[in-house]
């Protein structure tokens, strides 16, 4: 029994060996959880995400979390099933944007509104991974992977977002947004460019 957690990480770390790798291992859970962590892109508006659930009480800190990992499946299997989003790389670069300035002006809409935001921003990043997966030999471990992986990155955000009930907290939490936005102009700079 003490052993449990270690076999769990062993296990949903492990990649394939290297007598079999080729077009089918380029995916994976694993390699699919890690994908968000190759990108300041991803990371800051997972981040971004997760800090403004946590900002915004601790049960909204576990909800949206939750309605993003549905609404990115979702996303997945529009482009799984080809059916097209109008700019996607567009929505993809403004979110980082207006994540971080919703954590920056510290809004506050009702559970609902909420959803509907993250809902919409998950859609648009789950479709964005979600047309290359139909190639692979099995892409529900890649995308449930993928899911796994910006989950994790907003839980984190969802931890710090908690301590701002307190003041220092408060404020570390809305200058975290407001160098989100700022991280955000410069990627939408260089997808204008």
């Amino acid at each position: 029994m003490t052993y449990l957690p270690l076999a769990i990480a062993l296990t949903v770390t492990a990649t394939s060996a290297t007598a079999h790798t080729g077009p089918d291992a380029l995916g994976g859970f694993s390699q699919a959880f890690m994908h968000p962590l190759g990108s300041w892109a991803h990371i800051a508006v997972m981040f971004a995400v997760g800090l403004w659930a946590g900002y915004l009480g601790r049960r909204t800190a576990f909800v949206l979390p939750l309605v993003f990992a549905l609404a990115m499946a979702g996303g997945i299997g529009l482009a799984m099933q080809g059916i097209a989003l109008p700019a996607v790389e567009l929505w993809l670069a403004l979110s980082g944007i207006s994540m971080g300035l919703l954590v920056a002006l510290a809004v506050s809409p009702p559970l609902a509104i909420s959803g509907i935001i993250i809902a919409a921003l998950a859609v648009f990043h789950g479709h964005a991974h979600g047309g290359g997966l139909t190639e692979m030999a099995e892409p529900y471990p890649f995308a449930a992977g993928l899911i796994a992986g910006a989950v994790a990155l907003q839980a984190c955000g969802a931890f710090l977002g908690l301590f701002a009930k307190f003041k220092i907290g408060e404020f570390v939490v809305r200058a975290t947004g407001l160098g989100i936005a700022a991280f955000g102009v410069t990627v939408l700079n260089a997808f204008m460019n």
